[in-house]
């Protein structure tokens, strides 16, 4: 008798690396699919009490001071994590994402117990309110999935809050006045 096992391949590499200028120049080190350690490589602390510029405003909605990534989602189950330093806009080339007509999540994540859970994604709004005006782009996007995604990085149930306020109330004010 043949015993067969199935063994799940996970491709973890390096991706890059890019000089970023909001930190003197300073070289920071970007992953493709990360393991833990690699995403606790790139991860840095952040300080919501500091004057950050607009660049960083997300930093003023965080109450917690801890070390945060950014991350970059693709359908083909790739997740860019770096810095939380670097706007995503400025690496949306190196990924190959086309910002106008692409389906992608920019997010940031935490560590909450040991696990890198997304505070924020903050494209999805402007994606569905902004960039995307006939109903079957936003179905489309809508049913992505995703949850390849919760192996790296736990975003489904911020993900599935954000399309469910979208849907009850697509013209809330307050998004429109973020973003107006």
């Amino acid at each position: 008798m043949v015993n067969k096992v199935g063994l799940k391949l996970f491709l973890e590499e390096f991706f890059d690396g890019i000089k970023n200028s909001s930190s003197g120049g300073e070289y920071k080190e970007i992953y493709v699919n990360p393991t833990p350690s690699e995403m606790d490589e790139v991860a840095e602390r952040v300080n919501p009490d500091r004057n950050f510029g607009w660049d960083n405003a997300w930093m003023k909605t965080q109450q917690v001071e801890d070390r945060y990534v950014r991350f970059t989602a693709t359908p083909n189950k790739k997740v860019y994590v770096f810095s939380p330093w670097i706007l995503h806009e400025s690496l949306d080339g190196k990924f190959g994402v086309n910002e106008n007509k692409d389906v992608f999540i920019h997010g940031i994540a935490r560590k909450i117990n040991d696990k890198w859970i997304a505070v924020e994604m903050h494209n999805i709004e402007w994606i569905f309110r902004q960039r995307i005006k006939e109903q079957e782009r936003k179905k489309e996007y809508e049913n992505t999935d995703w949850s390849w995604l919760d192996k790296y990085i736990l975003t489904t149930p911020l993900y599935k809050k954000i399309i469910s306020r979208l849907k009850s109330n697509p013209n809330d004010p307050e998004f429109k006045s973020r973003f107006e």
